[in-house]
C-alpha cells in the first residue's frame, strides 16, 4: 500500500476498501442489473449443484476464496450430503465474521471457520478434520 501512495498519480488496491461499509456496497453493486457475475454464478451453481456435490461426496470440507457474503455457498451446502467445514476466506475480517455468524445459524451441523486473509499473499489453512472426506 505504502508503495502505491507514495507514487505520482497516488495509487491504492481495490482490496483495502473491503471494510464492512465496503463490503456492504460492493453487494449492493451485486444486485444491481447492470451487475451480471453475481446472477450468472449463482444461476449456474444452482443449475449444477447437484452434480458438484456428487463429485464432492459425503464429508466434505470446502474451503471459499473470496466468500464474501457467503450467498453463493448455500446453494452447494444444501445439496452436500453431510458437509463436514467450511473455510470461507475474505479479506473483510469483521464482514466475514457476521456473515459466518448468519451461516452458523442456518447450518448448525456444519463447523464453519471463517479466515480473515489476503489470499493473494502466503496463507496455511488449517489441519483437516477427523473423518473428512
Amino acid at each position: 500500500m505504502q508503495a502505491g501512495l507514495a507514487r505520482t498519480p497516488r495509487s491504492i488496491s481495490p482490496k483495502f476498501f473491503y471494510d464492512v461499509v465496503g463490503s456492504q456496497l460492493f453487494d449492493q453493486i451485486c444486485d444491481l442489473p447492470e451487475y451480471y457475475p453475481t446472477r450468472t454464478e449463482l444461476r449456474i451453481l444452482g443449475e449444477c449443484a447437484g452434480e458438484i456435490a456428487k463429485q464432492i461426496g459425503p464429508n466434505a470440507e470446502i474451503v471459499e476464496f473470496g466468500a464474501g457474503s457467503l450467498t453463493k455457498i448455500r446453494l452447494l451446502l444444501d445439496a452436500l450430503e453431510s458437509p463436514k467445514r467450511y473455510l470461507p476466506i475474505d479479506i473483510s475480517g469483521e464482514y466475514l465474521e457476521g456473515a459466518a455468524a448468519r451461516l452458523r445459524a442456518d447450518y448448525p451441523e456444519l463447523a464453519v471457520q471463517p479466515i480473515a486473509a489476503d489470499y493473494t499473499m502466503p496463507l496455511v489453512l488449517p489441519a483437516p478434520m477427523p473423518g473428512a472426506g
